[in-house]
């Protein structure tokens, strides 16, 4: 499994939560979803087979939510 972290500058209340929490949990390979208002911070834990960093963000940015960048590690 991978976990990414993406900034998202513009999550602050609890809809955008919600928001991209939805956005992202149906996703191939998306096995846990942790988002973090006061930092600003989306990090999701994927198979790397079945999606992509670039897929993830496009799902953020579908949610209507900007992603200023984003860094990855194996675990």
């Amino acid at each position: 499994m991978t976990i990414i972290s993406f900034n998202v500058p513009d999550i602050s209340v609890a809809a955008g939560v919600q928001a991209i929490t939805t956005a992202i949990e149906p996703a191939q390979g998306v096995s846990k979803v942790l988002v973090n208002t006061a930092a600003r911070l989306v990090q999701v834990e994927y198979d790397e087979d079945q999606t992509t960093p670039e897929a993830l963000k496009g799902a953020i940015e579908a949610a209507g939510y900007r992603v200023q960048r984003y860094s990855n590690g194996k675990r």
